[in-house]
């Protein structure tokens, strides 16, 4: 799938596929902390709030691997919503697809909405 890839495009998929990585690891850094070092309820709440904002440029880097992985969708008039994965058995989110592109927003919307309501929570109501 990824064969016929211009230049550009194998550094963007090359750097997308190293940023997720990173997010990745760094997502679970915090998680790993809180249980085992068992924190205090302030820095857990943090860290809670760091581990919830890796999320978002894991999610960027998917919707990046997705738009290389499925170019062929682009110039499609009627692109599909599912399509079949490119690694494995499954389907994927077209992002080509216009309820693609809603669900990567509302999905980004939805954490956001998670780390304000992180922010505005005291660390005492928070249980780790």
């Amino acid at each position: 799938m990824f064969a016929n890839l211009t230049l550009r495009e194998r550094r963007l998929l090359k750097q997308a596929q190293v940023g997720a990585t990173i997010s990745f690891i760094l997502l679970f850094v915090p998680i790993l902390t809180i249980i085992l070092l068992h924190t205090s309820d302030l820095l857990a709440k943090w860290l809670g709030i760091v581990g919830v904002i890796m999320v978002l440029p894991l999610l960027y880097f998917a919707w990046q691997i997705l738009k290389i992985a499925y170019k062929d969708q682009k110039d499609n008039p009627t692109p599909p919503l599912w399509v079949p994965k490119v690694y494995g058995i499954g389907l994927s989110i077209n992002p080509y697809h216009r309820f693609g592109k809603l669900i990567f927003i509302l999905l980004a919307v939805l954490i956001v909405g998670i780390i304000i309501s992180l922010l505005f929570t005291p660390a005492s109501q928070i249980n780790h």
